[in-house]
């Protein structure tokens, strides 16, 4: 029987504001794509890390700041870092609701990045708004360090990442680890991200 794959796409902010908001959002989402496993389906489940990344990343500046770590972590680790715990969040999750269930598959989460063209003009006019709101006088402290701040949804100032940045995680379970077919691309919120075979 030829298995269905499906590929689902889940925003960062369906994830929460808090670790603890997010492992239980993800037992609830990990409930529904078990009742897709069961149903024969093979599962990709790419998410976003808005909220997740910003926090990751505020933290760090917070402690650079402080002078417990040495420097601010650049945007991209603060992004690894995230695509690595909310995919330690997510396989968790469904495999333990694939336990409960009995279905023997297993879960991988894979960290990807995205190559993007340097002279693209999406970098003129960064759109990602990553982290907290700034008073006026602290943007200005924040630009004249060489980042880009925009007001958000007629807030105060944010610092804003750039728009085709790296950006996500996505795990795939398949049966018995038998990963011998390829993915081709993922599409959504407006970005192509190519995937390795594996």
């Amino acid at each position: 029987m030829k298995k269905n794959r499906l590929v689902i796409a889940l925003g960062g902010n369906a994830l929460g504001n808090t670790p603890g908001e997010q492992l239980e959002k993800a037992k609830a989402c990990a409930e529904l794509l078990a009742d897709l496993t069961e149903r024969g389906y093979e599962l990709i489940l790419a998410h976003g890390n808005g909220p997740q990344v910003g926090m990751i990343n505020l933290g760090l500046a917070y402690a650079a700041g402080k002078g417990v770590i040495q420097a601010e972590m650049p945007l991209a680790e603060c992004t690894a870092l995230s695509q690595g715990y909310i995919g330690f969040h997510l396989q968790n999750a469904l495999q333990a609701a694939m336990k409960r269930r009995g279905i023997k598959k297993e879960v991988a989460t894979l960290l990807t990045q995205v190559e993007v063209d340097p002279s693209d003009p999406a970098f003129l006019n960064p759109t990602k708004p990553v982290g907290a709101f700034y008073t006026k006088e602290e943007a200005e402290r924040q630009e004249e360090a060489g980042y880009v701040m925009k007001e958000d949804a007629g807030l105060p100032r944010h610092r804003m990442a750039f728009g085709l940045e790296r950006a996500t995680c996505c795990f795939i379970y398949r049966p018995q680890a038998s990963f011998s077919s390829s993915i081709g691309s993922l599409f959504w919120g407006g970005r192509h991200f190519t995937m390795l075979e594996i």
